[in-house]
């Protein structure tokens, strides 16, 4: 059951990556804005938990975890995407930096399976490690390039994030393919192995019977 759902989430993150990228194609400007003003709203709602809680809690707990300052940071940073959303739109530096960050991360998080794959010596584990190298890449080529226009870093992240999510949609479904294959044949080598005891234990019964005659 573990093992379904996370199979499910990498997928649902595989078409987040997809519908990301073709959103940047088609309405690229609106989506970005709406991010920005989505990631301030989080920000908002973090910042008031984290003030919520310092008062909740009792003074010796709370005065350790600093709260009030990251609510204060949090509610800051939020304000500043949700409601001048317009000025990171306006920037494109702060857009690269953004854009930038997250193919990183991306490419980070694929080296981690990348590696996980590789100790469980799954056939295909060279997949991630492409998607790994091609977000990595990309988010360097981003960080360190000055595009003219917001339109071209657009095309860049949306053309990234689809080719990322097409080789992680091929990895998961090789991977799973091999896992199940995997537990077909060690339920055949434990079936056979079972039948090699029960055909032992009639063999050492056979051998018992006639010296009790």
């Amino acid at each position: 059951m573990k093992d379904t759902f996370k199979g499910m989430g990498d997928v649902l993150f595989c078409l987040f990556e997809v519908i990301v990228g073709i959103l940047l194609f088609i309405n690229p400007a609106e989506f970005t804005m709406g991010i920005l003003m989505a990631i301030g709203v989080a920000l908002l709602v973090a910042g008031v938990c984290n003030i919520v809680k310092y008062f909740r809690l009792e003074p010796e707990l709370a005065t350790t975890g600093q709260y009030i300052f990251k609510g204060l940071i949090a509610l800051l940073a939020g304000a500043f995407c949700a409601f001048r959303a317009g000025w990171f739109m306006e920037t494109v530096p702060a857009l690269t930096l953004i854009y930038g960050v997250i193919l990183l991360l991306i490419g980070l998080a694929k080296v981690q399976t990348t590696i996980d794959m590789a100790r469980r010596k799954a056939e295909t584990w060279y997949l991630p490690l492409i998607c790994a190298a091609i977000s990595i890449v990309c988010s360097v080529i981003v960080l360190n390039s000055s595009f003219d226009s917001n339109d071209t870093l657009w095309l860049f992240t949306g053309f990234a994030l689809v080719i990322d999510a097409i080789i992680d949609l091929v990895t998961i479904i090789t991977d799973r393919r091999g896992a199940k294959k995997d537990k077909k044949d060690n339920d055949k080598d434990e079936d056979e192995e079972k039948k090699q005891l029960e055909e032992g234990l009639k063999d050492a019964e056979n051998e018992e019977d006639p010296a009790e005659e």
